[in-house]
């Protein structure tokens, strides 16, 4: 192979592509780049770990605020019980697909999170329910969108 060169490895059915400057024609990627290939991935592992876990937190910060909501209207608590669900379940399922199907379910769940957030803005609009209920749900979601983002943007 010549410097430059882009080569990709897959673990666990996720692949990542990193480019080498040095690599030697008869040994393949240096010690140095093999390293920094699975600091990478490991990396990459880890946030789609968290992120799940952090999705688990969210639903749990949502409990209050969809039972406040429950009280003035039972079909908004409904969508934001069902979009609350949606964003770990696609997490997890994503984390278990490969390539495009992966990105696709981390796709859906970071819309199922923006519905989260537009439900409670409705829900804040109506006077359902106050800023102080929703706002350790609020900074969760915050958190999972960002890092959904750098999980379909690499």
């Amino acid at each position: 192979m010549r410097a430059g060169t882009s080569i990709a490895a897959g673990r666990d059915g996720f692949a990542l592509t990193l480019s080498f400057r040095s690599l030697r024609w008869d040994r393949g990627p240096s010690i140095a780049a093999r390293r920094l290939f699975e600091a990478a991935t490991k990396e990459v592992l880890m946030k789609r770990f968290e992120v799940y876990e952090m999705a688990l937190q969210m639903v749990s910060a949502l409990r209050p605020a969809v039972e406040r909501i429950r009280l003035h209207d039972r079909d908004l608590a409904l969508q934001l019980k069902r979009a609350g669900s949606s964003v770990p379940g696609n997490i997890a399922e994503g984390a278990r697909r490969a390539g495009q199907d992966r990105l696709h379910h981390y796709r859906i769940a970071a819309g199922s999170a923006g519905e989260v957030r537009s439900h409670l803005a409705v829900a804040m609009a109506w006077g359902d329910v106050d800023q102080a209920t929703v706002t350790p749900a609020l900074s969760l979601l915050d958190s999972i969108l960002a890092i959904l983002w750098r999980l379909t943007h690499p």
